[in-house]
């Protein structure tokens, strides 16, 4: 367990030496050290949702214990940070060789490694963000738009649930609030997303007028048809369509 600790700083000295990219060894003895630190750099709403786009895992359940429902666990996590935000992360693995991997990876070839952290992210954000600037041009829905709000306080102050995030919100002037789910193609999983997520925001927020809503490239006219019909009234925006 040393042995792998010290091959690890090692490497990283040579990536600072070899690269110029510095590094710092944050101390996390304690509890509370730890819950500070997962705090400020891993759970703040955004900060999660782009680590989970990132990572393929939920921040909360990848670095606490009990699935989650416990206290952080950050000791030998491999953080790249920029602009003192954490980017993308590493745990260390069972004996350390999955950190140990990552940084030797980093110091054969920087630019490669840290492109391919970040491009699921990337795309995935650039994607959605797409369609989002191709519907707010067609001024079929005006008001305050925003991004990658979380929601299902009310289930995680009462029964320790996992925050949800919805990718856009709009309040209108007169204050009906839109959740929006946004996908390539009109599937089942953003019809679900959509419903439950305005079911959390309405748990979250008592009196407020929303309405569920999905923004998205291309919809099969079936799919489309009965999200319109249903009870929930969910409607489709097709942003594709003339």
């Amino acid at each position: 367990k040393k042995t792998v600790d010290k091959k690890i700083q090692r490497t990283l000295e040579n990536i600072k030496r070899v690269h110029g990219i510095e590094f710092k060894i944050k101390k996390v003895f304690h509890r509370e050290d730890q819950e500070l630190y997962y705090k400020k750099y891993f759970s703040p709403p955004r900060k999660a949702y782009m680590l989970r786009q990132r990572i393929g895992k939920g921040v909360e359940k990848d670095l606490k214990s009990r699935k989650g429902k416990g206290a952080p666990m950050l000791r030998g996590i491999i953080a790249l940070v920029e602009n003192n935000d954490v980017q993308y992360y590493v745990k260390r693995g069972g004996s350390g060789e999955d950190a140990l991997k990552f940084i030797r990876n980093l110091l054969k070839n920087p630019k490669k490694t840290v492109e391919k952290c970040y491009i699921k992210a990337g795309e995935i954000e650039d994607e959605e963000m797409a369609l989002l600037e191709a519907f707010k041009a067609k001024n079929i829905i005006n008001g305050c738009y925003q991004t990658y709000i979380a929601v299902g306080y009310f289930f995680k102050e009462n029964f320790g649930c996992n925050l949800r995030f919805i990718d856009v919100i709009c309040e209108e002037e007169d204050g009906i609030v839109w959740v929006f789910e946004i996908e390539k193609e009109l599937n089942y999983t953003a019809i679900g997303q959509a419903i439950s997520y305005k079911y959390l925001c309405d748990k979250d927020n008592p009196g407020i007028n929303s309405k569920p809503g999905v923004i998205c490239g291309t919809a099969p006219k079936d799919l489309k048809e009965s999200c319109e019909n249903n009870q929930n009234q969910i409607q489709v925006f097709v942003v594709n369509e003339a």
